[in-house]
């Protein structure tokens, strides 16, 4: 689909961060995908965490999109958000329009 050096930022590690991440790989893009998010976890379900997790019905683990091993499997770089919004903008004005998918109201 794309040349493999060809590199994707994904600001926003929420539900359609994580989708944008995963349909990328689906259609066969195959360069560098790196997904920032907030949380020092992996990407989660937050209508769930805000119901069944604090209700104590639901576990931590539960509320992942997926496990640990699908982004290793799919080669998709989830971070801890760059220190600062200036930060953020030298990285993303590196990037072409092609290359960057913002999915939070930033």
């Amino acid at each position: 689909m794309t040349n493999p050096m060809q590199q994707i930022l994904i600001v926003g590690a929420g539900h359609a961060g994580f989708q944008c991440a995963a349909s990328l790989r689906q259609e066969g893009f195959d360069g560098h995908i790196v997904l920032i998010g907030d949380e020092a976890c992996l990407p989660y379900q937050r209508p769930p965490l805000s119901k069944a997790y604090l209700l104590g019905t639901s576990a931590a683990a539960d509320l992942l999109f997926r496990p640990a091993r699908f982004y290793e499997d799919h080669r998709v770089r989830p971070c801890r958000r760059v220190p600062s919004r200036s930060t953020a903008r030298r990285s993303a004005s590196r990037c072409n329009r092609e290359s960057l998918c913002l999915t939070t109201t930033w």
